[in-house]
């Protein structure tokens, strides 16, 4: 994404009351650290005073002390705000106001960062401890990636029970799911090179984006074997019918009619989407699969 863009994001505003705070709006802003890069965390939420608090100390919690927390709100009409502002001088920058959705309000987000990293972490999740960061530059300055992700834990908050789901995954496996966005780390290069989210998607414009930098771009990631993020499963989108209408040209898109044709069956999902639970064995036959996939 150029200058001239992040700017005019910037300046612009929705239909609608806008409001925004921190420590940026009077002046102070962080700086980027030779030994500690800067990273920004970008929340966005909507009505989310359940939860948010939980988010906003996970991440002012962190051993990693080179943070810029920005929160996106899309114009809550609950108690959010006021949860916000307690925070006003630990908070980078908060805004709200309307948003087109969750893709919208993230590129927004990334029009006002500054840091090398980035991370999004939803109103309603947070980090397993108060390390996630630390570990995550570690790994960003040994491998020199653009892209650092992990494990999830699934928990459904409402209900009260969780589960595992690990993201060591056979690329073949975007055929069938995706990966939980909150556990992906970016490199801020990824956006000044291949541009934001696509907002016209309202719910896989995260999986597009992994896709098109993996796959059409063939930038480097790096995975690494631990859960980095609890995330509120029982928020997750219930039109299952509007997920697989998206899905549909994003698969399409990235994999060829070869590949889709010959391993997306119910056999093969039984092979490779079972990523719940437990950390399962890499078999000779994911193995093989892996190297016949780079043929295809």
């Amino acid at each position: 994404m150029d200058p001239d863009s992040i700017k005019s994001v910037k300046g612009s505003e929705t239909q609608g009351h806008r409001f925004e705070g921190g420590l940026s709006t009077k002046g102070v802003t962080k700086k980027e650290i030779e030994e500690k890069p800067l990273v920004s965390i970008i929340t966005v939420v909507l009505n989310g005073e359940d939860y948010i608090l939980e988010t906003i100390n996970s991440v002012l919690n962190q051993t990693y002390d080179n943070i810029e927390f920005i929160i996106i709100d899309g114009g809550s009409t609950d108690g959010t705000l006021d949860i916000i502002r307690k925070f006003e001088e630990r908070i980078d920058l908060w805004v709200s106001e309307p948003d087109r959705g969750i893709y919208d309000a993230m590129n927004k987000g990334i029009a006002f960062a500054t840091g090398s990293y980035l991370n999004f972490l939803n109103s309603d999740d947070h980090y397993v401890d108060s390390r996630v960061l630390e570990r995550i530059i570690g790994v960003f300055k040994k491998t020199g990636v653009a892209l650092v992700y992990g494990d999830t834990i699934m928990l459904n908050k409402s209900k009260g029970f969780g589960w595992l789901r690990h993201s060591d995954v056979n690329p073949l496996y975007f055929l069938f799911k995706g990966i939980p966005q909150q556990v992906f780390f970016y490199d801020r290069l990824l956006f000044q090179k291949y541009g934001t989210f696509n907002s016209e998607f309202k719910i896989v414009a995260d999986l597009e984006y992994f896709l098109k930098i993996t796959r059409k771009h063939g930038e480097k990631t790096k995975y690494v074997r631990m859960p980095l993020v609890v995330f509120n499963a029982g928020a997750t989108s219930s039109n299952m019918e509007k997920k697989d209408e998206e899905r549909g040209p994003v698969i399409n898109q990235y994999f060829s009619k070869k590949i889709r044709f010959l391993f997306k069956n119910r056999f093969f999902f039984n092979q490779l989407a079972r990523n719940d639970l437990t950390y399962p064995k890499i078999t000779i036959v994911d193995r093989l699969l892996r190297k016949l996939f780079k043929s295809l």
